[in-house]
């Protein structure tokens, strides 16, 4: 597995051009995309949160966490990119019984950053997406969407 990351790292150092730096031209949905020493993949098929992270997971990566806003406009930019209206993110509720509680990644790092739409302060369904606008929602975690994969 390590070596099929140094060959993607590789591989996505070439199709991005200078880091973090990529136009509509040298843009792909379906390699890895670095930036700020990680890496990003948009999955192009609708899955649930669980299965969703399974999927990074199975690619030694993880769903993306956003920890300020230059991240969340790129990824708000791969959405963009990709046609992707939506995808979930690695947020989770602090406590699924008391979701008012605050939210933590899937590392269990409390989220020091978060960027609602102001309609869905209430917090009350359990899992979180970015909207291509680059705002978040939380959904029902067994609603299908897209997402984002990190590492």
């Amino acid at each position: 597995m390590l070596i099929t990351i140094q060959l993607c790292k590789t591989l996505c150092q070439n199709v991005g051009g200078n880091e973090g730096r990529w136009t509509r031209d040298n843009f792909t949905c379906d390699a890895w995309i670095p930036w700020r020493g990680h890496y990003y993949i948009s999955c192009t098929t609708r899955m649930v949160w669980n299965v969703a992270a399974s999927h990074c997971g199975s690619m030694s990566a993880h769903l993306v966490y956003i920890n300020n806003a230059d991240e969340n406009s790129f990824v708000k930019s791969m959405l963009t990119n990709c046609n992707l209206n939506y995808a979930s993110i690695g947020l989770l509720p602090i406590d699924s019984t008391q979701l008012a509680l605050g939210w933590k990644w899937q590392d269990n790092i409390i989220a020091s950053y978060t960027n609602w739409e102001s309609s869905q302060l209430a917090h009350f369904e359990g899992c979180v997406g970015i909207a291509s606008d680059g705002q978040w929602h939380d959904y029902a975690c067994t609603t299908q969407y897209y997402c984002i994969c990190e590492y």
